[in-house]
């Protein structure tokens, strides 16, 4: 049976977004790129499709130029200094950011639809490992040693948080789950929205979160739940009677142990994170113009958080001061520029002011964590300028498939 013309003319959407949705699960589900060993194959296949058959968004093009500059320009001036650097995580920089150069097809893909399989499937699968770890002894080792012997793309580990001692098994990509967790706590609070996949897939990633054993990521549910709900409850004449004084309570019991967390001193993962500041300011109080021109990528540093040399940190902004002096305001300008997209429109649709909060908290968290310079950061990038460009759509009255302009 042949295919109409309308069908054909969808196939080579179809197959690109196949070629991305499989990019994006294998940057979530192996961040490392040491379990698959598939990140690159599949970052120059999507490229090289959409390059083909999509004419690119060179009004995109500036933001990419600015992100490769932005690294470029100081690793040229710590070469003209002749700073001593790490020739291997100078190219990891350049790698790390090279997914930027899929804004110019993000117009034709709504990112966010097609990470809700990846995100499930990699939920459904750390939640299954982690309750055979439970469950025997033998199996939490092995997992562990496994993990060990390939860079760790999951972190597994025993923490005491707040005096409870926790297995947590962390997945470096996870906090890109941020956006279909709560597209999907949207369309559960929403009756006219929700159904029952809704709600176990929220089951399920919300399970995920629990077990990841941070503090950032166990505490980013309640606090979009907070969000999210008063949003979706707002003009309901009687739940809000119920749901308002469970978001306050729920609101107070957020604060409190988010408070209880960071001033917990004794706690391993604070004392660290206190030993960089330390660190940090020693190092700009001695090189003070290493805030303007930066140190350069791969250059190391002496941290007293982890008693040695190392590149980077887990203050991800002071990394790019560091690393790239002004020219990190040009990166932070590039991932930030389309939160206020989402702010202008929250009104016109209940899932814009969902993207406002989460994507304010994930850079909140990208903070405390080194998630904005890598793949991860990237997928989170993508998704983000994806959904901005379906809302100028939107607002422009243009459907989705109409702006996809083929070659």
């Amino acid at each position: 049976m042949l295919l109409s013309k309308t069908n054909k003319a969808d196939i080579p959407l179809y197959v690109g977004s196949f070629l991305m949705t499989l990019f994006i699960l294998v940057v979530m589900i192996d961040p490392t790129n040491t379990l698959l060993h598939k990140k690159d194959i599949a970052f120059v296949l999507t490229v090289a499709y959409n390059m083909v058959l999509f004419k690119p968004d060179f009004g995109k093009l500036p933001y990419i130029m600015l992100m490769f500059c932005a690294v470029a320009v100081p690793w040229i001036f710590s070469t003209m200094r002749m700073t001593p650097v790490d020739p291997d995580e100078v190219l990891a920089a350049f790698k790390s950011i090279a997914p930027v150069v899929l804004l110019l097809w993000t117009r034709n893909y709504n990112m966010v639809k097609l990470s809700r399989f990846p995100v499930v499937l990699c939920c459904f699968i750390s939640l299954a490992t982690y309750i055979a770890m439970s469950v025997n002894p033998l199996i939490e080792r092995g997992v562990w040693m496994f993990m060990q012997n390939i860079d760790d793309p999951v972190t597994i580990s025993r923490r005491t948080i707040l005096g409870v001692e926790i297995l947590g098994f962390y997945l470096k990509s996870c906090v890109s789950f941020i956006f279909v967790f709560s597209y999907y706590m949207l369309y559960s609070l929403d009756k006219t929205k929700r159904n029952v996949a809704n709600f176990i897939f929220l089951i399920i990633i919300f399970s995920y979160f629990m077990i990841s054993g941070t503090r950032s990521t166990m505490l980013m549910p309640f606090f979009l739940f907070i969000v999210i709900a008063s949003y979706v409850f707002k003009n309901s004449r009687y739940i809000k009677y119920v749901m308002y004084p469970l978001i306050f309570v729920l609101a107070i019991a957020f604060v409190t142990v988010l408070l209880a967390a960071i001033m917990e001193t004794d706690e391993l993962s604070n004392t660290i994170k206190y030993g960089h500041l330390d660190s940090y300011a020693a190092l700009f109080d001695e090189n003070p113009l290493f805030l303007i021109f930066g140190q350069g990528p791969g250059a190391t540093f002496y941290s007293e958080g982890f008693g040695e040399v190392v590149v980077r940190t887990e203050w991800s902004y002071l990394d790019l001061i560091r690393n790239y002096g002004v020219f990190s305001l040009i990166i932070v300008f590039v991932f930030a520029k389309p939160i206020f997209s989402f702010w202008k429109y929250r009104k016109q649709d209940d899932f814009n002011y969902c993207m406002f909060w989460s994507y304010l908290v994930y850079l909140l968290i990208a903070g405390t964590n080194p998630l904005l310079m890598s793949s991860t950061g990237m997928i989170v990038l993508l998704m983000a300028y994806s959904y901005e460009d379906k809302i100028k759509n939107s607002i422009n009255n243009i459907d989705d498939e109409d702006n996809i302009t083929h070659i």
